[in-house]
Order: C-alpha cells, then structure tokens, then sequence
C-alpha cells in the first residue's frame, strides 16, 4: 500500500476491502482520527474567526486548536503507513520473534489511540464555541469519529498484545 495521503478515497477503500489486504482495522482507525482531526482544524479555525471580535483569548485559543489539529491529522495519516509497516514486519515469523514483532506493532495503534484522545478533547473545546453555528455538527462528527478511532485503536491494542503473549508461549498468532 503507498502512503496513505498519495491515495483517492477510493483507493483507499478498495485496498481495506481486498481479499489479500494486510492491515485493514488499524489503517481504517487512522484514517477516521485524520479526518476527525481535519474537522477539529476546520472547526477551530471558524470558532477563531466567529470569537475574534469579542473574545481575543478564546480566538488565540481555537487558532492554537486548528494549529495542534492539523498536527494530529498528520500523525494519524502518518499512522496509517506505519500500522501497514508494522503488520509487514510480521509476515513470516514465528516463536520470540513474531511476539516481540506483535508487541512492537501494538505501539501504533496505542500512538493513534493516544492522538484520538487528544482530537476527541480538542473537539470538545471547540464544540463549546459552536453553539448555534452552522458548523456545530462538523464538531460533533470530528467528536464522534475521534472517539470510534480510538476505540478501534484500543481494540488492536489488545488483540496485539494478547497475539504477542501466545506467540511468546507456543500458542500462535
């Protein structure tokens, strides 16, 4: 799979849903918290511009909101090429060292659920700016896809870590 920002949506789509694909589940949860992320700096920049007029400190806030957002969107983005490399680097081991392989790559997923958090947060500042904006429902997707990527994240987390422990001890993965 190429990186993720070199692909159209369908693409995208079209590798998560073939038979032979490799990661799906973390790379699906990395896109959602890019996008969750994209609408958290959308967001925030408008709060920025709707507060400016009366609430100087509220619009430096939302800037740094957009600022920090646009940062999480490329990390998850990143994310997703580096949930592709860490299920790679399975393929074809066995024993110690397909475990300590399964233990590295719960390390992503634990990254992006650790960025969903942060997004989910951010969205919840910027939600309280948004009341009766036309934008407000952008914010509450940004929460809602923030929250289900980190809920997938923290799935992988646990299904990785549970693989490495029965490659550790003979009982596969």
């Amino acid at each position: 799979m190429s990186p993720l920002a070199d692909q159209s949506l369908h693409e995208i789509l079209d590798a998560l849903a073939a038979a032979d694909a490799g990661p799906a589940a973390g790379v699906a949860a990395a896109a959602t918290c890019a996008q969750a992320a994209a609408l958290v700096q959308l967001t925030a920049g408008l709060a920025a511009r709707h507060s400016r007029a009366g609430d100087g400190a509220g619009a430096r806030r939302m800037e740094e909101i957009a600022v920090r957002a646009a940062a999480l969107r490329g990390l998850a983005a990143s994310g997703a090429d580096d949930d592709v490399a860490a299920y790679g680097a399975i393929r074809g081991l066995a024993g110690a060292e397909r475990a300590a392989a399964l233990s590295r790559a719960a390390d992503v997923p634990a990254g992006l659920a650790a960025q969903a958090a942060e997004t989910a947060g951010l969205a919840a500042e910027v939600a309280g700016q948004a009341a009766g904006a036309a934008w407000a429902a952008d914010v509450q997707a940004a929460t809602v896809l923030a929250q289900a990527a980190g809920v997938v994240a923290s799935l992988l987390v646990t299904v990785n870590r549970a693989a490495a422990t029965g490659a550790a001890t003979g009982g596969g993965a």
